[in-house]
């Protein structure tokens, strides 16, 4: 895709801490000392309303792609750029205060897998709502130019085409 000076990128945000199912601790976790791990620590499944929260990622997405097409510049070029290449991001707050919550350590590898747990469910929502707005509203008008063209609706194809750009 070309880059442009004008370009720009809308983006939302979803606090974790409203996806916290209620958690009682079965007792204090122990590290274990051959893997540096917790035991007993909650799963992702435990700490998270996942379910809700893809639901939630796929409307978030959707309003960001609205919010660019509802949206005014001060610049028309920025306008128009805007709204050829449709760049959005979706994030998330609120991740320190629910590992403090579930009681994970910030830096263990408790934490960090479920992150990655939690980013996969985030990214494969969003990849998803993303297809679904395609197929209605159909593709933005420089995805013939993006390096996620050759993607085949596939969210590791996409991933992997980033990579290599």
């Amino acid at each position: 895709m070309r880059r442009n000076r004008y370009e720009s990128c809308n983006l939302g945000y979803i606090n974790l801490t409203k996806f916290l199912l209620p958690y009682r601790s079965q007792g204090s976790y122990r590290l274990e000392k051959s893997s540096a791990r917790l035991a007993n620590a909650p799963t992702t499944t435990q700490i998270f309303d996942l379910a809700r929260l893809r639901r939630v990622a796929a409307v978030g997405l959707r309003m960001i792609d609205n919010a660019i097409s509802a949206s005014w510049s001060p610049l028309e070029q920025i306008s128009i750029e805007t709204r050829a290449n449709r760049r959005i991001g979706l994030g998330v707050t609120g991740w320190a205060d629910c590992l403090a919550v579930a009681g994970i350590p910030y830096d263990s590898e408790q934490a960090l897998t479920v992150a990655e747990n939690l980013a996969y469910e985030l990214y494969s929502a969003a990849f998803s709502a993303s297809l679904a707005l395609g197929v209605e509203k159909g593709p933005f008008p420089n995805a013939s130019d993006s390096i996620l063209a050759e993607c085949r609706n596939e969210a590791a194809e996409c991933s992997r085409a980033r990579l290599r750009a």
